[in-house]
Parts: structure tokens; sequence; C-alpha cells
């Protein structure tokens, strides 16, 4: 751990907020893989879909001070606001499986997951903000250190930028499979950025969770990816969704990789 304290300080995170965060991408897991003991189109899945998020945000708001001293208030509000919006999308389904698959319903939730995206990236451009206001004005050197790069989050918030819009804008449009290719773009980018700050996110989580991670952010973009693949489209989801629950579990793998990390550094000091 001492050898990494040089790219990045370590940010002390609460085991709970990893352990909640973990139980979340969970329960995203299991509402999107088939599952034999959940019934084909009931509402558990999406039940456990929308709880997935509200438990990460509830993870983040455990974690808030910490990360309001680093991002901002206004990042760790609209990252909250990003995962409620997630949930949304699933919130409908839990209450009428029925309307999955209607184009009313479709073209909400393309509209709410853009706005969740969207949210993403005005909290990253704000952390962008912050930082800049950080190199332009002498701070206490206490006071804790954005260690990400301006390109790397330049990319994280294109990225989602870019899911935002295309979401909002496949909600107005009669839309075909092909048409997916933007969310594939925006997910790339992320991946890039995500991939670029591998050192950054070892040195907080160590290594085994960092491959999880990046393995994660490729998995998600894999599962719209195969959605403008002809020989793979699939009308009723069932591929994509698959791909999806793979990359849910990963980043629930990941966090409780990130937590054991965090219990052993303690133990070490």
């Amino acid at each position: 751990m001492a050898q990494n304290v040089h790219v990045a300080e370590v940010t002390p995170v609460r085991h709970i907020s990893l352990w909640l965060a973990a139980i979340g991408f969970f329960m995203l897991a299991i509402g999107e893989l088939p599952v034999s003991w959940i019934p084909a189109g009931g509402s558990v899945e999406f039940t456990l879909q929308t709880l997935g998020p509200v438990l990460i945000a509830v993870g983040l708001l455990i974690q808030s001070r910490t990360f309001v001293k680093r991002w901002g208030a206004t990042a760790v509000i609209f990252y909250v606001l990003a995962l409620l919006f997630y949930a949304a999308v699933w919130f409908p389904y839990a209450l009428n499986p029925d309307s999955l698959g209607t184009v009313t319903a479709t073209h909400r939730g393309f509209f709410t997951q853009g706005i969740g995206f969207i949210c993403a990236a005005v909290a990253t451009f704000m952390v962008m903000r912050r930082k800049e206001a950080r190199l332009a004005q002498p701070t206490d050197s206490r006071e804790p250190q954005i260690k990400a790069t301006f390109m790397q989050l330049l990319l994280i918030g294109l990225g989602c930028l870019i899911n935002g819009f295309s979401w909002t804008w496949l909600a107005q449009e009669d839309t075909k499979m092909a048409e997916f290719f933007l969310p594939v773009v925006g997910c790339v980018i992320v991946l890039i950025a995500v991939i670029s700050c591998r050192a950054l996110i070892t040195a907080q989580v160590g290594r085994p969770a960092t491959i999880f991670t990046i393995l994660g952010v490729f998995m998600f973009m894999l599962h719209w990816a195969l959605d403008i693949l002809p020989t793979w489209n699939d009308p009723d989801w069932h591929q994509s969704m698959r791909v999806a629950g793979v990359a849910f579990a990963c980043g629930g793998v990941a966090c409780v990789l990130a937590a054991a990390h965090k219990a052993k550094a303690a133990k070490l000091k």
C-alpha cells in the first residue's frame, strides 16, 4: 500500500458504505440475470433493480462528508440523483410489470435513464471545476486533493453526457436497435477513462478490485454493443440483460474486494 501513496492520497471509506454498494450491485445483477426462483415477468426482479441503486446511493450518502470535502457538495448531490434516476427507471415496472415493452413505458425509461446520465455528467464536471479552483488558488496542503487528471475527468463526464443525450433523444424517437451506437460510444469513452485511472483506483482499493471495476465497465458497454449487432439482435433483451447482470455482479465483487482491502490496510496501520 505504501508504494502507491505517492500516486493518490488514500481516501478513508467506511466498510458499511462499500458493503451497501456491494449489496446494491448484487441486487441489480440478480434482477438482470435469469434466476429460476424469480417468476418471469414478475415484479420481484424490478423491485431488486429499483432498490439496488438506492442502496448504492445510501452508501454514498453515509460517506458523503468525505466526498463533499474532496468533490464538493454539488457533485455529491448530482451523483446521488444519478443513482436515484436509474432506480426510477425500474420503479414503474415494479408496480406494474405488464407495462414492460409498451411504447410509453419504454420511452419513459429511456428518458429517465438519460436524465440520470446527465446528472452523472454534471457531477463530474463539478469535480473538474473544483479541481481547477484548487489549482488557481493556494489552499491548505492538508485539504484532500483531486488526483484524477482533467483529461480523465473530461472523458468520464463526456461519456456520461453522450449517454444522457442519446437516451433522451431515443425517448423521442421510434428507434431501431442500430441507433444504440451512441450509448456504446459513451460507455467506450468512460471505459478508456477508467483504464487510464487504474493506478489511482489501485491505490484506493487494490489491484483485484480495480480489475473487476474495469471488467464491469467493459461488460456494461458490451451489453449495449450486442444490441447493435444484427447476429445478436434480441427483441426480448435477454442477451443484453444477461451481460448487464454480469457487469453489475462485477461491480458487487469489486466493492467486496475493496472492503477487504480497506480492512487489511487498516490492520497494517
